[in-house]
């Protein structure tokens, strides 16, 4: 079967929950675990799959728990869902991979290279947000955003019945719905948004966001709140941080502070770019993550 074609995998864990992947790329690739941002799943993708073509790489994407075709966990923190990354790559017999994380995913990928560093030969944060449990990180989101986030912290009884509203607005007026959230989104995010294919996408990702309910969700917005239980300074292997300049959902001021704290980083300001920098420059990017050493990747 064509790798692309695989967007419905399970494994089961040692606890018995299954854990949901979708593979692209091209079969025998160098291994890239991709973490989805909030809300999404695994079928966080760009739909065109000539952006993968020739790289060299395999993206193997995942559901956390509560989302898509993954079972929920309890309690569960940002280092905990290494533990599952851990499981997964035994279970595939992956001894060396990178990982790449996308707005709230980015967090995860940084957990990894802190968890597991001597398996990991490169790490990509896309649009990553930074620790929210921060006060001066938290304030600079957009004042929507950060009553989302407040209610998932201290009233979740209330949002979860507003997020499934949400849902439903956001597969019928997806454009609207990011406005909502952020003012108004920069035009290279809206002239995305207006394409039916990533429209499509989009709205598959977040049904399967939401597949068993809102609870997988709200987790994921309460795991952001909390600490991340790590340094990013203790972070050892190279780190590539992709960020739009004008992205108003995770402001550009996110991806510096990560970049004042990381040990050895390298930044790619995009310039007008917005939140979608991983489906406008998905070539650009994921052509970094086919070597051990990073180096290279086409501009």
């Amino acid at each position: 079967m064509n790798a692309a074609n695989q967007l419905n995998n399970t494994i089961q864990l040692p606890d018995g929950r299954d854990l949901g992947f979708a593979i692209d790329g091209e079969p025998d690739g160098y291994p890239v675990l991709f973490f989805h941002g909030i809300p999404g799943s695994r079928l966080q993708r760009n739909p065109d799959p000539a952006t993968l073509a020739g790289l060299g790489i395999c993206i193997y994407a995942l559901d956390r728990p509560g989302i898509g075709l993954s079972t929920a966990k309890s309690d569960r923190t940002l280092l905990s869902w290494t533990d599952d990354v851990i499981e997964f790559c035994r279970q595939m017999n992956f001894e060396r991979f990178a990982v790449a994380g996308v707005s709230g995913g980015g967090p995860y990928a940084l957990a990894c290279a802190w968890r597991f560093p001597e398996k990991i030969s490169h790490v990509t944060i896309i649009s990553g947000i930074g620790p929210l449990a921060e006060p001066a990180i938290f304030s600079q989101l957009k004042p929507n955003a950060r009553k989302l986030f407040q209610f998932a912290k201290n009233q979740p009884m209330i949002l979860a019945p507003l997020l499934t509203v949400g849902l439903k607005l956001f597969h019928n007026q997806i454009l609207e719905a990011f406005n909502w959230l952020t003012g108004e989104l920069p035009a290279s995010d809206q002239a995305l948004l207006k394409s039916p294919e990533i429209t499509r996408m989009l709205q598959e990702d977040v049904q399967q966001a939401f597949r068993a309910g809102s609870g997988g969700v709200l987790t994921e917005i309460q795991v952001l709140m909390e600490p991340w239980g790590f340094a990013p300074g203790a972070i050892k292997i190279p780190v590539d941080v992709w960020h739009g300049t004008d992205d108003n959902i995770v402001p550009i001021s996110m991806a510096k502070y990560l970049l004042g704290q990381l040990v050895d980083a390298r930044s790619y300001f995009i310039p007008a770019g917005g939140h979608f920098i991983a489906l406008e420059k998905t070539r650009s990017i994921f052509s970094f993550l086919n070597r051990e050493s990073g180096e290279g990747g086409e501009k």
